[in-house]
C-alpha cells in the first residue's frame, strides 16, 4: 500500500514537472518589457476537436527569409516550458553543423500554472488520470495536430510535410509514444525522453503490441532516453518498450536508445534534447563528395550572416569557383574526398552539405580549425 501511494505522488510530479517553469501569468514586472527572442513569433489556432484555442511558438531558422526550400519541421510539446531552449538549441546545432536548419513549431497554452498542467494531462496522456475527468484524450489531440496544425503551418511556412518531427517529454513523451504506437505515419522522426507508462497509461505497451500483430513496417527514425536516477516504476517499462520495438526487427525502424547518466526527470531534458535532435537528423547532413559530377548542385549563393559575407559559386569547363564581390572568382581545387582547397588561399578550405534529397542546402568554411556554415540563399 506504501509503495502504490509512493507512486501515486511520483506520477502527480511528473504531471507536473513541466508547469513548474511556466510563468504565472501577471506574475512579470509591468515595468519593464519582457525577453523576446529573436526570429521567432506567436500564431493562434482554434481546435474545435478539443474546444481550446492554442498558440503556436514558431522559430524560423537561420537561412529561411532567404531561401525558397522547404525545411524540416519540429513539433514541440510543452512549448510553455521548453520553447525558448529547444529554439536556441537547434540554433547552436544548425551553426555547428550538427543539424540541418529546422523550423521549431511548439504548441503551448499561455495559461497560468493550474489551467496548463490539467490542459496537458487532458491533451498529451491516452488515458485518463484520476480526479481529473477532462483528462486522456490523446486520441483528439493527435487528430488536432492532423487536421488543424499541419495543414496551418504547412500553409503558412516553407516546411515539409514529409519530414515531420515530434519532441516530447514526460507527459509529452507519453504522447509521442502513443502516437508511434498508434498512427506512427503522423511523424517520420521521434525524440521521446522520459515517458512514464503507469496509472493506466501504460496501455501504450498494448497498443504497440496490437500494431506489432498487424504490421512488419514501421518507418520512423526513433530516439528515446531514460534518466539513470529516475525511479525503476519508470525505467522498467520504459525499458519493456524498447526491447519490444527492437524485438520487432522492424526493417525500416532505425531505433537509438540510451540511460543517461547520472540525469533525472528533472534534468533529463537539456541532455537528451540534444543527443535526439543529432540522432534523427544523423543522416539529414550528407557531405558532398568533391567531383566534377556534383559541380553543379553547388552552384548557387551562400550567406555566412556574420559581417554580411555573400558568397557566390558557379561552375564552367568542368572546374568550380567562389567569389565574394562577383568581380573576382577563385578556383577550387579537390584536395580530399569532400573538400576543396582555394587555389590562391591554402589555408581556406571549402565542403559543400546537401539534404537527405541530395540538394545542396550549406558550404562550410574550414579555417584556422574554426568551421563556419553559410546558408544556401538561392
Amino acid at each position: 500500500m506504501a509503495i502504490l501511494r509512493l507512486r501515486t505522488i511520483a506520477f502527480v510530479v511528473y504531471l507536473a514537472v513541466c508547469a513548474l517553469t511556466v510563468p504565472i501569468r501577471g506574475a512579470a514586472s509591468q515595468n519593464h518589457p519582457q525577453v523576446s527572442l529573436r526570429d521567432t513569433e506567436v500564431r493562434s489556432i482554434r481546435s474545435d476537436i478539443i474546444d481550446q484555442d492554442f498558440k503556436l511558438h514558431v522559430y524560423l531558422p537561420r537561412g529561411y527569409h532567404e531561401s525558397n526550400r522547404r525545411f524540416p519541421v519540429l513539433y514541440l510539446t510543452d512549448s510553455d516550458a521548453y520553447f525558448g531552449f529547444v529554439r536556441s538549441m537547434v540554433a547552436n546545432l544548425q551553426f555547428g553543423n550538427l543539424a540541418p536548419a529546422l523550423v521549431v513549431v511548439g504548441i503551448a497554452y499561455e495559461e497560468d500554472t493550474e489551467s496548463y498542467l490539467k490542459k496537458r494531462e487532458r491533451d498529451l496522456l491516452p488515458v485518463q488520470v484520476r480526479n481529473n475527468p477532462g483528462s486522456g484524450r490523446a486520441a483528439d489531440f493527435a487528430a488536432f495536430l492532423r487536421e488543424d496544425v499541419f495543414p496551418f503551418v504547412e500553409s503558412k511556412y516553407r516546411v515539409d510535410p514529409g519530414d515531420r518531427t515530434i519532441a516530447g517529454l514526460s507527459a509529452g513523451a507519453t504522447f509521442a509514444s502513443y502516437v508511434l504506437a498508434t498512427t506512427p505515419d503522423l511523424f517520420s522522426r521521434y525524440i521521446i525522453v522520459s515517458p512514464y507508462f503507469i496509472h493506466g497509461q501504460e496501455v501504450v505497451l498494448e497498443l504497440e503490441a496490437e500494431y506489432a500483430a498487424e504490421h512488419d513496417r514501421l518507418p520512423a527514425q526513433v530516439y528515446t532516453a531514460m534518466g539513470e536516477l529516475e525511479p525503476d516504476y519508470a525505467r522498467e517499462p520504459w525499458e519493456t518498450l524498447v526491447e519490444n520495438l527492437r524485438s520487432q526487427a522492424y526493417p525500416d525502424l532505425e531505433l537509438d536508445s540510451e540511460t543517461l547518466t547520472g540525469l533525472s526527470h528533472m534534468d533529463v531534458v537539456f541532455t537528451a534534447y540534444v543527443h535526439g535532435v543529432e540522432s534523427v537528423f544523423s543522416e539529414g547532413l550528407n557531405t558532398l563528395e568533391a567531383v566534377p559530377e556534383n559541380y553543379a548542385a553547388c552552384v548557387g549563393r551562400y550567406d555566412v550572416t556574420v559581417n554580411d559575407m555573400l558568397f557566390t559559386v558557379r561552375a564552367g569547363d568542368g572546374r568550380l569557383f567562389i567569389s565574394r564581390s562577383g568581380e573576382y572568382w577563385d578556383e577550387l581545387i579537390p584536395v580530399s574526398d569532400t573538400r576543396f582547397e582555394v587555389k590562391q588561399n591554402r589555408d581556406v578550405q571549402m565542403s559543400f552539405v546537401a539534404d537527405r534529397n541530395g540538394a545542396v542546402t550549406r558550404l562550410i568554411i574550414h579555417q584556422a580549425g574554426v568551421d563556419l556554415p553559410a546558408e544556401k540563399v538561392q
